[in-house]
């Protein structure tokens, strides 16, 4: 093990000791505000975990050159990348124009893929009774075992498309009602599978691990581009070095059929709940 990589597991430790008391105080306590319910426990263990990724970045440098391989994404990297990817593809009025068309009730990923948008989720950050246009929140399935089941609409976009509303009208993330509605997302949420992030790693020969990075689709190319903040490379089923300023091109109809595994650790980061996920191989490319 090399001095920088102790350097960074002592950090780690570190964090872990600091808030480990208060971790322990907090357990139990919740606090309310508006519709939602934030757990403080939950609170403290993103304070530790972005402790963590900023001791992290210490030790990382910029990758120098392309790394391929089979890509794992940990829990806040499948976030960003669902959000990019179903953000506006998922909803009635876009289905037909994005990757997604002529999908409906047909296979588009594995049978351990679940995915929901959940109105009514209890902490979930946009939460609510009803939405923007009086309708009642709901939970609507979009994927069931792997099958494209449903999409999202507001009552506008739900009648041209003969579709019942699904309760997802929105003004925005403000709520600014000079503002027209429109449909959205309310909060993703996809199932977990059977292995944590730890497991998914070590069972790989070689791997690349993506742990926060920010995702744009382009739904004219049909891809999304991703661009790594944070990730680690693995070969012999070891950690060889940490990396950040790398980019990945991901093709979106592909993108579900791709996923090899569905992880268990489950985290919500902010609009969307998810495990790690891993993808086939594709490869990693510096970015400057």
């Amino acid at each position: 093990m090399t001095l920088m990589r102790k350097f960074s597991l002592q950090n780690d430790d570190a964090y872990a000791k600091v808030f480990s008391t208060k971790r322990q105080k907090v357990a139990s306590s919740q606090t309310k505000f508006g519709s939602a319910r934030f757990n403080k426990h939950e609170l403290m263990a993103d304070i530790l975990s972005a402790g963590k990724r900023a001791a992290r970045l210490t030790t990382t440098r910029r990758l120098r050159k392309p790394a391929h391989g089979k890509i794992i994404l940990g829990p806040r990297a499948t976030s960003s990348l669902l959000r990019a990817a179903l953000g506006a593809a998922i909803c009635v009025d876009n289905i037909f124009d994005s990757f997604l068309r002529n999908r409906m009730n047909k296979t588009i990923g594995p049978r351990q893929l679940n995915l929901s948008d959940d109105g009514e989720l209890e902490g979930g950050r946009f939460s609510s009774k009803f939405d923007a246009e009086g309708v009642r929140r709901q939970r609507t399935q979009l994927i069931e075992r792997g099958v494209l089941t449903n999409c999202i609409s507001d009552v506008v976009s739900g009648h041209l498309a003969k579709v019942a509303s699904t309760g997802n009208a929105s003004r925005g993330k403000d709520w600014d009602h000079r503002v027209v509605t429109s449909t959205s997302p309310t909060n993703l949420v996809m199932g977990p599978g059977r292995k944590e992030l730890e497991d998914l790693v070590a069972e790989s020969e070689k791997a690349v691990v993506l742990t926060d990075m920010n995702c744009n689709a382009d739904s004219s190319s049909r891809q999304v581009n991703c661009i790594i903040e944070a990730g680690y490379l693995v070969k012999s089923r070891d950690v060889k070095s940490d990396f950040t300023n790398a980019i990945v091109i991901l093709d979106l109809p592909g993108l579900f059929r791709n996923i090899r595994e569905v992880g268990a650790d489950t985290i919500c980061s902010y609009d969307v709940t998810c495990p790690s996920i891993e993808l086939a191989e594709t490869t990693v490319y510096p970015f400057h």
